[in-house]
């Protein structure tokens, strides 16, 4: 079920297994055959919800792995390429440089606490899951048992999806995940990231 470009997490019996990309979202869920043997159907959610956890923590692995091998790649081939800039700057054009990536930073911040402070709450189409999220991640969720006991796996594993996927679509603060950018946020990133340029181009 896993690939290069995902994960799966299961809970400590083994009867769900969730697949979630390298991002961490949802994209499988899938039922052991014998469940019902292993666990009591009241008990379902909080295996669930320990299997979106653990793939969660293995695609967070992964992709601290592969940044680690990243960034030993660049190192031996001397980093990225391209021409760096030298323009001569002002100290009153990086004191204004400054002031615009500041203001930049204080509105993204804004809107990520507007997003990660709010907690998303929803009910399957079904109506017999339903959870809920904050910053993308799961900290409720219930589904119905006498439904759970007696529904085929695959009606089981359709809801569990469709709720998994939407409260992290919802709760989700999926377009600040690489960070505070702009024009002004880049380059003060840029000139700081090389200190000896940042005098050269002050004339220091």
């Amino acid at each position: 079920m896993e690939d290069a470009e995902t994960v799966a997490g299961r809970d400590p019996e083994e009867c769900v297994t969730v697949v979630v990309d390298l991002e961490g979202a949802v994209r499988a869920v899938s039922l052991a055959v014998d469940w019902r043997r292993k666990i009591d159907p009241r008990r379902l959610h909080v295996n669930v919800q320990t299997a979106v956890n653990a793939a969660a923590v293995q695609a967070m692995s992964r992709k601290m792995d592969d940044g680690v091998l990243q960034g030993v790649a660049q190192r031996s081939t001397g980093g990225t390429s391209g021409s760096l800039d030298e323009t001569p700057i002002s100290v009153g054009d990086a004191q204004r440089l400054l002031d615009a990536a500041f203001a930049d930073l204080e509105q993204f911040s804004r809107r990520l606490e507007a997003v990660a402070g709010h907690t998303v709450s929803l009910d399957s189409a079904g109506g017999h899951v339903s959870g809920a999220a904050r910053r993308g991640q799961v900290v409720q969720l219930s589904i119905d048992t006498n439904w759970a006991t007696a529904a085929r796996d695959s009606e089981i594993e359709s809801e569990l999806l469709e709720v998994l996927r939407r409260l992290q679509d919802d709760s989700s603060a999926s377009e600040f995940s690489s960070g505070p950018s702009s024009s002004a946020i880049d380059e003060v990133n840029a000139l700081l990231g090389d200190p000896q340029r940042l005098l050269r181009r002050l004339g220091l």
